[in-house]
């Protein structure tokens, strides 16, 4: 996709001082998450609706999914016509994030 490197997420979100120090020599900008939907639990996709719309985003937010499941696009169907709809555009991160 022509991107040098991608972001690094950190898995689960936990990190160690030698694994930031290794993605800072091999220059890899670290994108962290404000919400986590637990769509990887593979719960129902209602559970995960509620989870979201119980904790719903704020601006600038990152709502962290998966795109390896069919919950998360029925969940997605569902609630991103409600975001938008409520102002929320969905936008990728800035390039100087992304570079």
């Amino acid at each position: 996709d022509s991107m040098k490197h991608h972001r690094f997420r950190l898995p689960s979100g936990h990190f160690t001082p030698a694994m930031l120090a290794s993605l800072a020599v091999c220059r890899r900008n670290i994108t962290y998450w404000s919400s986590d939907s637990l769509d990887y639990q593979r719960l129902p996709v209602e559970a995960v609706i509620d989870t979201l719309r119980s904790n719903p985003p704020q601006p600038g937010d990152i709502v962290l999914m998966h795109d390896d499941n069919e919950t998360t696009v029925r969940v997605l169907q569902e609630l991103l016509p409600e975001w938008q709809a409520g102002g929320f555009a969905m936008r990728p991160l800035p390039e100087e994030a992304r570079a």
